[in-house]
């Protein structure tokens, strides 16, 4: 391995296997009396936003971590900046690449993990505070979208380096207050990139890629889980904004699109309609035929004969 700058205590991270598979770690995490003292803090200031640890995995082979619900009474942030990894959270796994920011929520069951093939290089840091959901939402982040894209930025990738080194003791409320402010930092940056880009805007580009992905599978049964993994979010959230982009649910716009095609394949070529059908998708003919039927008013036949 490169690099190794660690600062780790009693709390479960000095992992030789970690050592011994990324090219680079660099770790701080508070003394567990340190940590106590924080969260026992009254300084309404300090109380708002905790960081007690974050670190570097650089070309993190084989990481891995999994939490069952209530075990991390903090969140974490994680920003893959380098390779790929994965995520999985409320029951769906969200492909994490370079520039996303991947969000798992205090208390939640989560995993996360690099890809083999590609391991990911990651800053992150957890976060609790008693104003943290105002952090989370400024952040633009939520359960059902717990995956944003927000490029690789090289100011922000010195300032977690700025963020490590406040990491010293004593730590007094100043030393705590210097760490807080630069975590706060990279939250505002962080922040200002998803906004700066309009919610409509992003929604439209997200459901336009969503589109072509079906347009390119006419032939296939419809599938929401996949189509909303391509997007990186949940399939409800996918839904509701496909229906606010495009007007109609995603499974009706396939289904109309199938049937549209099925209407000009019929008039502009001379295949019997049971193999339209299944070029569509459609193993039985009369099924096929009974969807024609309610979308146009009319059998498949009429179409063949005009």
């Amino acid at each position: 391995m490169d690099n190794i700058d660690i600062h780790i205590t009693n709390r479960g991270m000095n992992n030789p296997f970690m050592a011994n598979r990324f090219r680079d770690i660099r770790v701080r995490i508070l003394e567990p009396e340190d940590h106590a003292r924080w969260e026992a803090v009254r300084n309404p200031v300090l109380a708002a936003l905790r960081i007690p640890c974050c670190g570097l995995y650089a070309g993190a082979q084989q990481h891995r971590c999994h939490r069952v619900e209530g075990e991390l009474q903090e969140s974490v942030l994680i920003y893959c900046i380098e390779g790929e990894g994965y995520g999985k959270l409320n029951g769906h796994e969200y492909p994490v690449k370079a520039g996303n920011l991947l969000y798992c929520f205090a208390g939640s069951a989560h995993e996360y993990g690099a890809a083999a093939r590609d391991p990911w290089t990651i800053w992150w840091f957890h976060l609790a505070g008693k104003q943290l959901a105002h952090y989370e939402r400024l952040l633009g982040v939520g359960a059902d979208r717990p995956l944003v894209h927000i490029g690789v930025q090289d100011e922000i990738v010195g300032d977690f380096q700025l963020l490590l080194s406040r990491y010293c003791p004593p730590y007094d409320e100043s030393r705590l207050f210097a760490i807080q402010t630069q975590a706060a930092r990279i939250l505002a940056q962080f922040a200002a990139i998803t906004k700066s880009e309009t919610e409509p805007s992003r929604q439209t580009q997200m459901i336009r890629a969503a589109v072509d992905r079906m347009e390119a599978a006419m032939g296939q049964p419809f599938d929401l889980r996949t189509l909303a993994r391509e997007a990186g979010c949940a399939p409800a959230y996918f839904s509701r904004v496909f229906k606010q982009v495009i007007g109609v649910p995603p499974v009706v716009y396939f289904n109309r699109r199938k049937m549209q095609q099925a209407q000009a394949m019929l008039q502009a070529s001379d295949l019997q309609i049971k193999e339209v059908a299944l070029q569509l998708g459609f193993t039985d003919p009369l099924y096929f035929s009974k969807c024609f039927r309610k979308s146009f008013g009319r059998p498949p036949e009429s179409c063949r004969r005009r």
